[in-house]
């Protein structure tokens, strides 16, 4: 992809580990990077737009925010095993913020934001 091209500079060494995660680091700050992400979560993982409907259903609120608790019975309701609604829930969590979708704070409350 062309603005990945124009993330590498000319003569890096992406070997070298700390020119690598400067590389990396320049990726995930890209915009274009978060574009293609989120496209690709909404399209992927229908667990997120799933998520950021219910919170938004369940807060009529200007800022929505839902605690982690909640979230986990919520995703718990749709698990046949139980006991990882938690792990799905970080990992949504973790995606979604990736995407610039979700964000949360302290990883109590998670705030939606619109698609």
């Amino acid at each position: 992809d062309l603005f990945l091209k124009d993330l590498v500079y000319e003569n890096e060494d992406l070997t070298d580990l700390i020119q690598f995660e400067d590389l990396l680091s320049r990726l995930l700050d890209s915009s274009e990077f978060v574009e293609i992400w989120k496209q690709l979560i909404v399209d992927k993982m229908p667990e997120i737009p799933n998520i950021i409907n219910w919170a938004l259903k369940n807060n009529q609120k200007v800022i929505n925010f839902t605690s982690f608790s909640e979230l986990t019975k919520y995703i718990q309701s749709y698990l046949k095993d139980q006991n990882s609604a938690e792990d799905v829930a970080s990992m949504c969590l973790n995606f979604g913020r990736a995407a610039e979708l979700l964000t949360d704070r302290y990883h109590i409350f998670l705030k939606p934001r619109t698609i």
